[in-house]
C-alpha cells in the first residue's frame, strides 16, 4: 500500500508542478497588407510567437519580421500562404518589431515579455518585541500569505512561520 500511494502522490505531485508551470502559450500574429495584427501583445518568457504571413486579398507581396529591439532577429522573408516565423522569447522586457519593406509605412509592433514572480522573504529573523515587515516585492502581483492577507507586505509581531504565493499572469511563485 506504501508503494502505491507514493507513486500516486509522486503522480499528482508531476501534475500540479505541470499544470501550473508548464502553461507555455502560443500567441498568433497576423501579417497581412502593411499591418500586424495584433501589433502589441502580452507575454511570458517560454510563450511562443508566431508569425504568419495571410495573403487572402493581399495587396502586398513581400513581407518579413524584424525583432530590432532588444535583439536584433529577423525572418526570411515571408512570400507565399501560411509562411510563418517563430519566436521564443528568453528575456524579460519590451521588444520592438517591423516589416524592413514597409517600416516607412507604419508596419511596427511590440510584445511585453514578462516572468513568474520571484519570491525571497530573506533570512529568518530573530528578533525579541516589535514589529517586522515582510515584503513579498513583485509590485502588481496577486498575493496569498500564510495569514491570510492579500497584500504585498504584512506586519508581524508574533513568532511563527511566515509564507507567500505571488501569482501574476505568468504563473506563481
Amino acid at each position: 500500500m506504501k508503494k502505491v500511494f507514493k507513486k500516486i502522490a509522486l503522480v499528482i505531485s508531476m501534475f500540479w508542478f505541470f499544470s501550473i508551470a508548464g502553461h507555455a502559450t502560443t500567441h498568433t500574429v497576423w501579417v497581412k497588407d502593411n499591418v500586424f495584427m495584433p501589433n502589441s501583445l502580452t507575454s511570458c518568457i517560454g510563450d511562443t510567437l508566431l508569425f504568419v504571413y495571410d495573403t487572402s486579398g493581399a495587396s502586398v507581396a513581400m513581407h518579413n519580421v524584424h525583432i530590432t529591439s532588444p535583439i536584433d532577429s529577423a525572418s526570411p522573408n515571408l512570400i507565399a500562404a501560411g509562411n510563418t516565423f517563430l519566436y521564443v522569447p528568453t528575456a524579460q522586457g519590451m521588444y520592438v518589431y517591423r516589416c524592413d519593406f514597409h517600416f516607412a509605412m507604419g508596419m511596427t509592433g511590440t510584445f511585453s515579455v514578462g516572468a513568474p514572480p520571484s519570491v525571497n522573504l530573506g533570512p529568518d529573523i530573530f528578533q525579541c518585541g516589535g514589529t517586522i515587515t515582510l515584503d513579498a516585492g513583485n509590485p502588481g502581483s496577486t498575493y496569498v500569505w500564510s495569514t491570510g492577507a492579500t497584500t504585498q507586505t504584512i506586519n508581524v509581531s508574533s513568532s511563527g512561520t511566515y509564507w507567500v504565493i505571488a501569482y501574476n499572469f505568468c504563473g506563481n511563485s
